[in-house]
């Protein structure tokens, strides 16, 4: 009896021993990490991408949260206190992050991925909200932020996660170059396709109209066109006169490709349909991931572009 008493002890004194050392090697792994703080979950999603086993990510936007409406919370500023790097796309897209940074006492690094591409300049028209990548005679008001809806530009972003990473660990440059050179290839051959894709469209297939002008840079890259309810922001309002715009550039160019957003109020779209029974061609991923929908940034452009080339193929 006692021996059997004895063993049962030994065991337990084992397993706990055992517990007590994976928790530690997980603690000296998870501390071995950089910490990376992301403002949304695409530029999480890249992160991880390139960094890999080597980061520790988190977002301050999440999955399916629309970012243009954000308000940190006090977890944010304690989170962002202890990164090693944070990660903003730029462009004025994330105007509530200055004073984040300014109530945590932030002093890691600080990385705009959005830098060196090619960016759209914001234009406002007071007589037309017809965005597409010609100029016209409008009012400069600062850029487009929405830079990751082009594969191109992204492989700028890339470019530059990849920078960041290799000054701050040096020791694991060759694993972060191997996994940006992956997924730039990635990027190459998507991009490939859906330009072989959109070369069989015709200029009449080539309009889309959205809740708001997100989708200038993807336009842009495939020579489409888009008219849109609102600017560049989600919480801007829509006029009486915008919209019946819009309705009348339906109706006389018959636009199939009408969508609305998956993070935004699509009771405006459901009017604009009631009004030119035009046939929605579903929801689009502007500025967030969807954890059902499209998780990573590669799912959320194929969605995308699989959604827009099949609205627009079944123009009659």
């Amino acid at each position: 009896m006692i021996y059997k008493w004895t063993i049962s002890v030994l065991f337990l004194m084992a397993s706990f021993s055992v517990n007590s050392v994976e928790q530690q090697m997980a603690e000296v792994n998870s501390a071995a990490k950089l910490k990376i703080v992301t403002t949304f979950s695409i530029l999480a999603d890249l992160f991880k991408n390139v960094g890999g086993q080597y980061v520790e990510v988190h977002t301050l936007v999440d999955w399916d949260e629309d970012a243009h409406v954000f308000h940190p919370s006090p977890a944010d500023v304690r989170r962002l206190t202890k990164a090693d790097l944070l990660v903003l796309n730029g462009l004025g897209f994330e105007g509530w992050l200055e004073r984040l940074i300014s109530s945590s006492n932030f002093n890691g690094k600080l990385v705009t991925a959005a830098s060196g591409v090619d960016v759209i300049k914001r234009l406002e028209d007071k007589e037309s909200d017809h965005h597409d990548h010609h100029d016209h005679h409008l009012d400069v008001q600062g850029f487009d932020p929405h830079a990751w809806h082009s594969l191109s530009a992204v492989k700028k972003y890339i470019d530059n996660i990849l920078n960041s990473l290799v000054e701050l660990d040096k020791a694991h440059q060759a694993q972060y170059q191997h996994n940006a050179s992956r997924y730039l290839s990635e990027l190459d051959k998507l991009e490939s396709e859906t330009k072989l894709r959109m070369s069989k469209l015709s200029e009449a297939q080539r309009n889309i109209v959205i809740p708001h002008n997100a989708f200038a840079y993807l336009a842009r890259d495939f020579g489409l066109h888009v008219y849109s309810l609102k600017g560049i922001s989600t919480e801007a309002e829509a006029s009486a006169a915008q919209i019946a715009q819009v309705i009348r550039k339906i109706k006389s160019e018959n636009i199939h490709a009408v969508f609305t957003e998956t993070t935004g109020d699509d009771r405006l779209m459901k009017l604009v349909q009631q009004e030119t029974d035009a046939r929605m061609g579903g929801a689009l991923i502007s500025g967030a991931l969807s954890k059902k929908l499209a998780p990573t940034y590669l799912d959320m452009m194929r969605y995308n572009i699989e959604k827009i080339i099949h609205a627009l193929s079944s123009r009659e």
